[in-house]
């Protein structure tokens, strides 16, 4: 009897092949007895495996019919040829499988050949040496495994493998729970958690407290229904450090549709947010004074007006000019005159709430939005307290400059709608101060003798 164990693809013990052959009938005295093959070949013919009998030269005796049906030619014709003219390569040739002597005790149990003229196909033999009474090898039957595609998977998977441990991306798996089952270097070094530290915990470790239930119940919401989520986010390393970056999440998924693993990848994308907070402040802040430019008094106009709609409040909007400063920039030159307006955004600054917004938005014209005040009086006092605070003289190194401010103010709802009636309200009352008593302030609508 001649048996050998037989494994599946992943390892596991799948049974033995073997067959039985009654050798009664020889006398042990015989030194090269008949061996008879009847009982091989009728088990090979049965297996649904790939199957051949060779003899001591590698010749075939035996083949079944996937064999023939594998290599297009009928048994007939595959008899009494050499088993390395249709399988076999520089590295499996008839010297590397038979001993010098014929003795079948080197002969490998386990060896793989591609079929000859094929480079993609791939062949797993698992071998049977068959021995004479002298001890020397007599045939050999060769089952074999088509394993092309698992080859080709696990060379993907070393691949996979090696991309996932040498990418500059930090990536992390996780199984259907979403426990983390394994991170590459990149997430190491990004988060500060190793794989031990890491393995077994839930993504959540890393989240900053920026963002609220909404935000991660929309992105696990894209997952489900779409098997992705990609976007910018807010997370914390193991130190505590606060950081941004762009993240990547997909769902995995087996062949009956059913989750299985979360694979994510993401990147710090802290150069990246600098630059687009740079872009932002210089899109939406003036240059000089680092005040809300044109653009941004509009957006924060917007909100306010949005917010108090409704209510019993009103939105203030007060334009502001600097008497004389033409003046300062044609005798003391524009350096001087950067200088004044860098003293006026400071007193107006000063003057003002944390909700309040002083914009610049002309060249000596401000605004001071004042987002919502329950009564009239407010907005006067806020006037009042920037008259006093502008009409002071401002230090130079040429000596002194005098800028006082014209002040025109409109209200919302009484005095316009929207954004546009509402600057040009304001903007009209200014020049009404400014082309009569200059220094001091008026509200749009205003009789003149109640200004």
């Amino acid at each position: 009897m001649e048996a050998m164990a037989r494994y599946e693809a992943d390892g596991h013990f799948a049974g033995f092949i073997g067959y039985c052959v009654d050798i009664s009938q020889h006398e042990a005295a015989h030194a090269e007895p008949e061996l008879s093959t009847s009982h091989i070949t009728g088990l090979l013919k049965q297996t649904d495996l790939l199957a051949l009998m060779i003899d001591s030269s590698g010749m075939i005796v035996f083949t079944n019919e996937l064999i023939s049906g594998l290599l297009g030619k009928s048994a007939e014709r595959l008899l009494n040829t050499s088993f390395f003219d249709h399988f076999g390569s520089d590295r499996v040739r008839s010297e590397t499988l038979f001993s010098s002597d014929g003795r079948a005790s080197d002969f490998p149990a386990e060896f793989e050949t591609p079929l000859v003229g094929s480079g993609q196909s791939l062949i797993l033999w698992h071998s049977m040496a068959q021995k004479d009474y002298a001890g020397r090898l007599a045939y050999v039957v060769l089952v074999g495994e088509d394993v092309t595609a698992q080859r080709t998977e696990e060379a993907k998977l070393n691949l996979t493998s090696k991309v996932f441990e040498s990418s500059n991306l930090a990536m992390a798996i996780t199984d259907a729970k979403g426990s983390i089952l394994s991170v590459n270097g990149a997430f190491t070094q990004l988060t500060g958690y190793s794989q031990e530290e890491a393995r077994g915990q839930n993504p959540r470790i890393l989240q900053s407290g920026r963002h609220g239930p909404e935000f991660y119940k929309a992105m696990w919401h894209s997952v489900a229904t779409r098997d992705h989520w990609h976007g910018d986010i807010w997370d914390r390393r193991k130190d505590g450090t606060i950081y941004p970056k762009f993240l990547s999440i997909n769902a995995i998924r087996d062949h009956e549709g059913r989750v299985t693993n979360y694979s994510s990848i993401f990147s710090d994308i802290t150069e990246r947010k600098a630059i687009e907070e740079k872009l932002s402040s210089l899109a939406h802040l003036d240059a000089l004074t680092e005040l809300p430019n044109r653009t941004l008094l509009r957006q924060r106009l917007s909100d306010a007006i949005a917010t108090v709609a409704g209510s019993k409040d009103q939105v203030a909007v007060l334009y502001i000019d600097l008497d004389r400063f033409k003046q300062v920039n044609d005798t003391l030159g524009h350096q001087a005159g950067d200088q004044v307006l860098l003293e006026v955004t400071r007193r107006l600054k000063a003057g003002i709430r944390a909700s309040d917004t002083v914009a610049r938005v002309g060249g000596d014209e401000f605004i001071v939005l004042l987002p919502r005040v329950s009564e009239v009086e407010i907005v006067a006092r806020v006037a009042s307290k920037i008259v006093e605070a502008l009409k002071r003289p401002i230090a130079l190194e040429q000596g002194e400059a005098l800028c006082t401010p014209s002040i025109g103010i409109s209200l919302f709802p009484d005095h316009g709608q929207d954004i546009d009636a509402l600057i040009h309200c304001a903007d009209q009352a200014m020049y009404k101060i400014k082309t009569t008593t200059r220094c001091g302030f008026h509200f749009y609508g205003q009789a003149e003798e109640d200004a």
